[in-house]
């Protein structure tokens, strides 16, 4: 992991720093590339968060059936 900002695999994963590095940390250290871990996604424009809720619309009324 040499050269791989922990707080941002940390944050990618959705898990926190001591996680990673209890239990992951010794099994990639060798195989990770920082390259491919520090990078930032492209935000979503409001069009694409509006179309992905409607999309999505139906799983919220779903829950509430239960």
């Amino acid at each position: 992991m040499e050269g791989a900002d922990i707080y941002q695999i940390a944050k990618n994963c959705r898990t926190s720093v001591e996680m990673i590095e209890k239990y992951y940390a010794s099994h990639i250290a060798t195989s990770i590339s920082a390259a491919a871990v520090n990078v930032k996604r492209k935000a979503k424009s409001k069009k694409q968060i509006i179309e992905h809720a409607k999309r999505n619309a139906h799983r919220s009324a779903q829950a509430s059936e239960y």
